[in-house]
C-alpha cells in the first residue's frame, strides 16, 4: 500500500510538471525568439503607408544571459537594433541604447492575469513612467486560423503630474508574436499611427504575405520628400547633430523644432526655404532664452512640403 502511494504521488508531481510545461509553452508561443524568425508590418505614420521588417539575426550572451538580436528596417531608412529576452518568469526583456546609456524593459508579462499592471520602465531622469496592462483576450481568425489574442495597453505618464504623454495598444498573438499596433492618445502620440502585421516566418513557417528577398526594393516605392534622421551622438551630454535630407526638385519651406516630453516648444531651429540637398543642426541642449535643459528625453520635428517626421532623444547629463 506505501508503494502504490509513493507510485500515485510521484505519479501527480509528473503530471503536475507537465501540466506546467505546457503552459509556459503556450504562453511562450505569444512571443516567438528565434534567430531567423522574421516579420513584416504594414505601417502608417498618419500620412503615409510603408513596409518594415524585424529579424532575429543572432543570440548572445549579456550578463550571463542569453539575448536575441533583433533588427528593425524600414522603408524610411530608419534602422534600429533590439537585444530581447525571456526570463524563467515568462517575462519578455528587452535592452536597448547604446554604451553611453541603456534601458532595459519589462516589456510583457507572458502569463499575466486579466487586468494585471506593471511597470514597463522609468525615462533617464524618472521624470516619467512607462506602464503596461492586459486589456483582454479574444480569438480572431489571422492568417486562415483561429488564434487566441491577448490586447496590451502601454501608457507613458508624467510622474509628478500624471499627465499623458502617449498609450498606445499592442496585440500578442499565438504563435505569432505582435501583431498589430495602435497609438491612441496623448500629447506627443502619433495621431492615427497603426501597425500591422502583414507577413512572417516563425520557426520555419510562412504566415502571409512576406518578401523573398530583403533589399531596398522589398519597400513600396512611395513619393516621399525628405529624409529626417537620428540625430549623433544619442544619447548625448553637451551637443548634437540632427541630419536631414531634402529629396524635392523644387525647393520649399522647411522647419525644424524642438520639443520637451510635455510637448511644449523649446527652440525653432529652422524655418525656411531650402533646396533639395543633405543638412544638419547643431543643438546645444539649450532652449531659446539659452537656459540649459535638464536630462530626459526631446523630440524633434521637421516639417517640409507639408509633411511631418517626428523622432525622439536623449539628453543626459
Amino acid at each position: 500500500m506505501k508503494k502504490l502511494k509513493i507510485l500515485i504521488i510521484n505519479l501527480i508531481i509528473v503530471l503536475q510538471a507537465i501540466s506546467l510545461y505546457s503552459q509556459d509553452s503556450t504562453n511562450i508561443s505569444f512571443y516567438p525568439l528565434q534567430v531567423e524568425n522574421i516579420w513584416e508590418y504594414e505601417e502608417y505614420d498618419g500620412t503615409f503607408f510603408y513596409d518594415s521588417r524585424i529579424k532575429i539575426v543572432s543570440d548572445t550572451l549579456i550578463n550571463d544571459s542569453n539575448y536575441f538580436k533583433l533588427i528593425y528596417n524600414n522603408f524610411w531608412g530608419e534602422t534600429y537594433t533590439v537585444f530581447e529576452r525571456i526570463n524563467d518568469s515568462l517575462e519578455v526583456v528587452s535592452r536597448v541604447g547604446g554604451d553611453l546609456y541603456e534601458t532595459l524593459m519589462l516589456k510583457f508579462k507572458l502569463n499575466s492575469g486579466l487586468g494585471e499592471k506593471w511597470t514597463v520602465n522609468f525615462s533617464v531622469d524618472s521624470t516619467s513612467i512607462v506602464t503596461c496592462q492586459l486589456d483582454s483576450i479574444y480569438d480572431e481568425e489571422i492568417f486562415g486560423e483561429l488564434r487566441e489574442n491577448h490586447k496590451y495597453r502601454f501608457e507613458h505618464r508624467i510622474i509628478e503630474s500624471n499627465e499623458l504623454i502617449s498609450s498606445w495598444i499592442e496585440i500578442l498573438t499565438q504563435d505569432l508574436g505582435v501583431t498589430k499596433l495602435i497609438w491612441i492618445e496623448g500629447t506627443m502620440a502619433l495621431e492615427n499611427a497603426t501597425r500591422e502585421l502583414i507577413g512572417a516566418i516563425i520557426n520555419g513557417r510562412k504566415y502571409g504575405s512576406i518578401s523573398s528577398i530583403y533589399t531596398d526594393n522589398f519597400f513600396r516605392k512611395q513619393k516621399i520628400s525628405f529624409k529626417l534622421k537620428q540625430n549623433y551622438p544619442n544619447p548625448f551630454n553637451s551637443e548634437t547633430l540632427i541630419y536631414y535630407e531634402l529629396l524635392s526638385i523644387k525647393p520649399g519651406n522647411a522647419t525644424l523644432k524642438i520639443f520637451n516630453i510635455k510637448g511644449e516648444l523649446l527652440l525653432e531651429f529652422l524655418n525656411d526655404s531650402q533646396s533639395k540637398g543633405k543638412y544638419y543642426i547643431k543643438w546645444s541642449g539649450r532652449d531659446s532664452k539659452g537656459n540649459v535643459c535638464p536630462s530626459g528625453m526631446y523630440f524633434y520635428k521637421l516639417k517640409y512640403d507639408n509633411i511631418e517626421k517626428t523622432r525622439k532623444m536623449i539628453l543626459k547629463k
